[in-house]
């Protein structure tokens, strides 16, 4: 299920891609089975202590740019990046967060609010149409948190963090009509005939 654009890129700095069916954490099951018969280091994507040190370096750069930020907005799926940023400025496919994020975020973390995917595609939309930005699904949850008023933000100093941009084309075509539906700029007709 991985993007197209995600496993070129991978192939393109020579790695050996091997697809998994499932979620993350199929591929995780499957990468420890690897690790275990061939003796491959295994670098974890978000429940490592310095992975989370690395990914907190975003939020110094938060408070560099901006000291006196009061609300950061993170995209959480395993947790990595939150538990980072968390960490430094106090304040998506998986099926379970891990133990080492779970605890940094239950301690750092003010909340949690969820999105839909309506809302993800209008925030995606937005990005590109005002900031001219891409985002993957993923990257843009922090702003459509913003922009349907997850989080009380009126008046505050606001940093929405954007995760990624890695999205396939043909699935960005289809975020893109699906932004426009839900902005109310589109509209969707099905209409059922019969076929005499």
């Amino acid at each position: 299920g991985a993007p197209i654009s995600k496993v070129e890129a991978t192939k393109a700095y020579g790695a050996q891609v091997c697809l998994v069916k499932g979620a993350y954490d199929d591929a995780y099951d499957y990468a420890c089975k690897l690790q275990k018969e061939k003796g491959y280091t295994f670098i974890h994507p978000f429940n490592d202590a310095e992975v989370i040190a690395g990914q907190g370096t975003v939020g110094l750069e938060i408070l560099d740019q901006l000291p006196d930020v009061e609300v950061v907005l993170v995209p959480v799926g395993g947790g990595g990046l939150i538990s980072g940023v968390a960490t430094f400025a106090d304040g998506i496919a998986v099926k379970h967060p891990g133990d080492l994020t779970y605890e940094l975020v239950s301690e750092y973390v003010d909340g949690i609010v969820t999105v839909t995917d309506d809302e993800i595609a209008a925030a995606v939309l937005a990005l590109m149409e005002r900031q001219k930005l891409v985002t993957e699904g993923a990257g843009a949850v922090s702003v459509a948190a913003a922009m349907y008023n997850k989080v009380d933000i009126k008046g505050k100093k606001t940093v929405c963090l954007l995760s990624g941009g890695n999205i396939d084309v043909n699935i960005l075509s289809r975020v893109i009509t699906r932004g426009l539906v839900m902005a109310g700029r589109n509209s969707t007709l099905t209409i059922e005939l019969e076929d005499k």
